[in-house]
């Protein structure tokens, strides 16, 4: 028995297989036939859900429509006693999760025909008229059957693009396996699923994911902006290059840039059966393309123009890997503030002081109140290029838009041109305030300029200052960001995020076509606010 249900309609129920979000699958015996089924039922406390009915049925109507060896066949939908269920054909296997689990990365052969029967599913869904779009492809949805048979399963999330890619407000999908369109509540088109797909390429060639964290606001940030890393040096030496070029293709931020279709990929895929023999020992020298510069899933393509500039995500992701430094690990308070002295202590190594009177940024969101208490005495400086006492009169409350005001400051002391590029914010409150009272609080502001970056660190009642040297080059000119008061007053009210003492946010100015974005987190829940018209652009989780 599965958990007291014995019987649905014409069905005996002989075991319970799994349960999701809508609904629990078993495994069943229809009566008159004695063929093993699987029964996707509808949860009964999610009937009255209108959305989650849409969804189900939604389902239902697609696997109805789609006849293909690579994807699970439905048998059957009915209404029994008022449960909505799917009869779909019984799979006896385990998951591409589960494999990867017990085996680490795949044979390069095994990868490529796994990859080939997902694409070979692909091109059957997106051929549909309209084209039907998977929008959560993942290794737990892969289904590997036998010795080489796969099926794609879980078409919950699908989306019939009926009226050609539009915009959607709602983000749906796993963060993991989520393509920057979906998760900046872009357009949906095929070259969704073509994302996802080369994010279970990548891992089961590298045997792990390209971005990883435990941390949601994090995942969404790589997925948007922060280039996937190349394949360690054993797994090129082991893999064709076509196929190398291939998963950076379709890894591409930008769906105009992933590979023409589903049916392109697969072209690449079964040309690569059986794959090319090992590069020679002369791969330690060749550097790896990430991504490749010339499409191999693309005829008569030309590579675009290539600009180079600081990619402020993967600037931030950089600076945030410091709270893993003994000065944030051990435990001590942040103690940012509202209120800074005009005085720069500059460390030996960089020479002498220099002035930090230096009005506020006009990029930075805009204050209506002074710092009102004095500083503490100036400290020394172990770490950066300069430090500034800071001394807030209520840590526990800092003003945010103070702090944009007084860390702008210090940056155009350094670069009169200093322009707010992005920011980390840990504990976020309502109303825009910074608590750093607790462990973990962490305020990371970058400013762009002409030449680099620079950045200010707020730890142990100091702004701590760093010039960053990098390439850069602002092709357009970003738009000024949402107050982070008013940012944090959409994300809770249209985006209904639940602030909590441990949301953070993290504010990107100019990384996409000029546009500056705010992505608050709090627990499973996420929302982005885009400026300067402080608009809810998409969230995640919440009611």
């Amino acid at each position: 028995m599965a958990g007291g249900v014995t019987r649905i309609g014409d069905y005996e129920v002989r075991r319970r297989i799994g349960e999701g979000g809508m609904g629990v699958v078993y495994e069943a015996v229809e009566e008159l036939s004695g063929r093993k089924v699987a029964l996707k039922v509808l949860n009964a406390e999610l009937m009255d859900r209108a959305d989650v009915r849409a969804r189900f049925f939604n389902e239902m109507r697609i696997l109805a429509s789609l006849e293909h060896p690579n994807i699970v066949r439905s048998l059957a939908s009915r209404d029994i006693d008022g449960q909505l269920v799917m009869v779909l054909e019984l799979l006896e296997g385990r998951t591409l999760r589960e494999e990867l689990e017990a085996s680490g990365r795949l044979p390069v052969a095994r990868a490529i025909a796994i990859g080939s029967a997902v694409a070979s599913a692909l091109v059957a869904a997106h051929s549909k008229d309209p084209p039907i779009v998977h929008r959560d492809l993942k290794p737990e949805n892969l289904m590997l059957v036998g010795a080489s048979g796969v099926k794609v399963m879980d078409f919950g999330v699908a989306k019939v693009v009926a009226d050609g890619p539009k915009a959607t407000t709602q983000v749906v999908g796993t963060v993991q396996y989520m393509s920057p369109e979906q998760a900046q509540g872009g357009a949906i088109t095929p070259k969704t699923d073509l994302y996802a797909l080369g994010l279970v390429l990548y891992e089961m060639l590298a045997g792990n994911a390209p971005f990883q964290s435990a941390s949601l606001l994090v995942l969404i940030r790589q997925q948007c902006d922060a280039a996937p890393p190349p394949f360690p040096q054993d797994v090129r030496a082991e893999i064709p290059r076509e196929l190398e070029a291939l998963v950076f293709e379709l890894l591409a931020k930008a769906p105009d840039d992933r590979p023409a279709d589903a049916r392109a990929v697969l072209e690449v895929l079964e040309s690569l059966v059986p794959h090319a023999p090992p590069r020679s020992s002369r791969l330690e020298a060749e550097p790896a393309p990430a991504p490749p510069s010339v499409p191999v899933s693309k005829r008569a393509a030309t590579s675009p123009r290539v600009v180079k500039r600081v990619d402020t995500i993967a600037l931030l992701n950089r600076f945030e890997r410091r709270t893993r430094w003994p000065y944030f690990a051990a435990g001590t308070a942040v103690s940012a503030a509202a209120v800074v002295a005009g005085v720069v202590v500059f460390n030996s190594r960089t020479g002498p002081a220099a002035s930090a009177s230096v009005a506020p940024s006009a990029s930075a969101p805009s204050a209506s109140a002074a710092p009102t208490a004095s500083a503490k005495a100036p400290r020394a400086c172990d770490r950066g290029d300069a430090c500034v006492v800071f001394a807030p009169p209520d840590r526990a409350r800092v003003d945010g838009t103070i702090l944009f005001e007084e860390s702008a400051k210090q940056a155009r002391a350094v670069d009169p041109e200093a322009r707010l590029g992005g920011a980390i914010l840990q504990n976020v409150l309502a109303g825009g305030a910074i608590d750093l009272t607790r462990p973990d609080a962490l305020v990371t502001l970058t400013y762009d300029l002409p030449q680099g970056a620079v950045r200010v660190d707020v730890s142990n009642g100091l702004m701590v200052i760093t010039r960053v040297t990098t390439e850069y080059m602002q092709d357009v000119a970003p738009d000024e960001p949402c107050p982070l008061s008013r940012a944090v007053e959409v994300a809770t009210n249209a985006g209904r995020l639940t602030v909590t003492p441990a949301t953070d946010a993290t504010l990107t100015v100019g990384s996409v076509a000029g546009k500056s974005s705010w992505v608050f987190r709090s627990g499973e829940e996420a929302a982005i606010v885009e400026g300067p018209d402080c608009v809810l652009k998409s969230r995640v989780g919440g009611g």
